[in-house]
Formats: structure tokens, C-alpha cells, sequence
């Protein structure tokens, strides 16, 4: 299991990330973000976690929503410049949305790889760990930790 949490988002707050959670499971990769407050029932809002190994695999999984309903549940190999749409989706539930991704399409990641998880809303970025204008290429956190 790894887990990335952003301090100081509130109910408050403009709609954002609060953590994002991965765990190995026997059907493949679990990703749960979760939010500040439930998301808007406007707009476009994608869940996203970028994974790459020290090689060169880096695939992007994503949950995509439009209006509250989801419209993309994908997984992109940005080496092969391919995508692979699933089937099924991921799970809402309040503030949380949940997804496995499936062990056959994410095979490539194998032992430790790095990661990072963004929101984006009407195509502003949030990311965990949050980016820093001293560091232009991203954080990133290992998996397993």
C-alpha cells in the first residue's frame, strides 16, 4: 500500500484532493482518491495516477466524469502512445472514488515503480504529492513504500 495526503484542504475549500491510496490486489491495481466534498455536478473532472519504472514504463490511470456521470475508465501507455479503454468503472461514494485496474493491463509495472496522482478540473491540476516551482518535474512516491 502507498498513500499521499495533501494537508490543509478543507470542506471549505474549492473542490480538490485530499489523498490518493494505491494497494495490489489479486485482480490488479486499486486506486482510491479521495476529495474534500463530492464532486461538482458540472463540468469535466478527471482522476488520474501516473506510473513509471525506472525503465521505460510509464502508463497514466484514469477515471474521467462528465456532469457526474463517468465517461472514461482508461488505462494510457505513454511509450506506446496507446490507450486501452476498460470495461466496468470505477465506484462513487461520497467524497470517494475507487478503482481496480486490472493485473493484465497494468502487468508492465512490476516490483517498485514511482507515482504521482493529480485531479483535474475543468483542466486546473491538483497534484500528490503537490508540485513545487522549485521542483518543475514533479514529486513522485514509491510503490510499495
Amino acid at each position: 500500500m502507498a498513500k499521499c495526503e495533501i494537508d490543509g484542504v478543507t470542506a471549505g475549500d474549492p473542490f480538490g484532493l485530499t489523498f490518493t491510496r494505491l494497494v495490489r490486489t489479486n485482480n490488479g491495481l486499486l486506486v482510491e482518491w479521495e476529495t474534500n466534498r463530492p464532486m461538482p455536478p458540472s463540468g469535466d473532472v478527471l482522476y488520474v495516477v501516473d506510473a513509471f519504472d525506472e525503465g521505460d514504463v510509464f502508463l497514466q490511470l484514469g477515471v474521467e466524469y462528465l456532469g457526474g456521470a463517468q465517461i472514461a475508465f482508461y488505462v494510457f501507455d505513454s511509450t506506446a502512445a496507446y490507450q486501452t479503454n476498460l470495461d466496468g468503472g470505477a465506484v462513487r461514494n461520497g467524497n470517494r472514488i475507487e478503482a481496480i485496474f486490472p493485473q493484465d493491463e497494468i502487468a508492465d509495472l512490476k516490483g517498485r515503480f514511482r507515482w504521482l496522482s493529480a485531479l483535474s478540473v475543468r483542466g486546473d491540476d491538483v497534484t500528490c504529492p503537490a508540485q513545487r516551482s522549485s521542483d518543475p518535474l514533479g514529486r513522485t512516491l514509491a510503490f510499495p513504500q
